[in-house]
């Protein structure tokens, strides 16, 4: 998070559910490094999109691929999250930052 270009993110929440109840909730404290300053404008416009497709891959992550009671694959998710990146603010413009990944 101290990286020059580190644009952070609100946090990304995701409802671990099972048999149509909340058992849990999975937290992931994210954000993005631009390092291109060219390109910062293009990223500085987008969180709003980047924060609803990044709800969404947490959430389908949760559903598909978690486990309760197993350690997420948190390299999988990030690139998960790199690819809804990618196609909103461009290829190769932003790298996806994990800086947390918490599951209560």
């Amino acid at each position: 998070g101290n990286e020059a270009g580190f644009l952070g993110s609100n946090q990304v929440t995701a409802s671990i559910m099972r048999q149509f109840r909340s058992i849990g909730l999975m937290q992931i404290d994210m954000g993005i490094v631009v390092s291109a300053t060219s390109q910062r404008d293009r990223a500085l416009a987008a969180p709003p999109a980047l924060r609803a497709a990044w709800r969404g891959v947490a959430q389908e992550f949760v559903n598909t691929l978690f486990i309760p009671g197993r350690v997420p694959d948190t390299i999988m998710l990030a690139q998960r999250m790199q690819a809804v990146t990618d196609r909103i603010v461009g290829p190769g413009i932003a790298k996806v930052v994990l800086l947390s990944v918490i599951v209560r």
